[in-house]
């Protein structure tokens, strides 16, 4: 089972790799199709929907949810989509100082699950979906926005991985050393 996601995982980098720098929707839409060996036919759906939708997926990745779609079609093509989508993203290298002091991703408005502590113990959300980095509060809830020290309950493992689990909105931060992103 765990071959699986391994696997998943090294298609995602190579994806990650080939959509670097597009600027055409066939150059992120052609190595998706190669890389994760989507069929010919579920490819120029896509093509033909983002023509239709009249915007573009590189200013904004999250159109693709606009698209439409079968509900008998689910949670496989969902999953493509998220991924189609996170090759936009990564293709139009947004850069800047961004901040999640919202609850959610600057950048795609995704809720952080995922965070950075950096060698000066400063905490930087990174969206798992389009890898937007930001700061946010040391010590606090960056979902529900909470800082009191109090509703938030910090699990540690011995490699110093840390879990922030908010009792006001019951969610939970992921929180690494910035090595182990280098």
């Amino acid at each position: 089972h765990l071959e699986e996601v391994l696997n998943l995982y090294e298609k995602l980098l190579q994806f990650k790799q080939e959509v670097k720098g597009a600027s055409k929707v066939e150059e992120v839409l052609n190595p998706f199709a190669e890389v994760f060996q989507v069929p010919y036919e579920f490819v120029s759906f896509l093509k033909e929907g983002i023509k239709k939708l009249n915007e573009d997926p590189f200013d904004n990745p999250m159109c693709l949810k606009k698209l439409p779609l079968e509900k008998e079609q689910g949670e496989e093509v969902e999953r493509s989509l998220f991924i189609l989508m996170k090759g936009f993203y990564l293709a139009s290298e947004r850069k800047g100082e961004y901040s999640f002091e919202e609850g959610k991703c600057p950048v795609c408005g995704s809720a952080p699950s995922l965070a950075m502590i950096d060698e000066d113990n400063r905490r930087y959300i990174v969206c798992t979906l389009c890898e937007t980095r930001g700061k946010i509060f040391r010590i606090g809830c960056a979902n529900c926005l909470v800082k009191d020290p109090n509703q938030i309950d910090l699990l540690v493992d011995e490699d110093e991985i840390r879990v922030d689990l908010c009792k006001k909105c019951k969610s939970c931060i992921k929180s690494f050393k910035a090595d182990v992103f280098a």
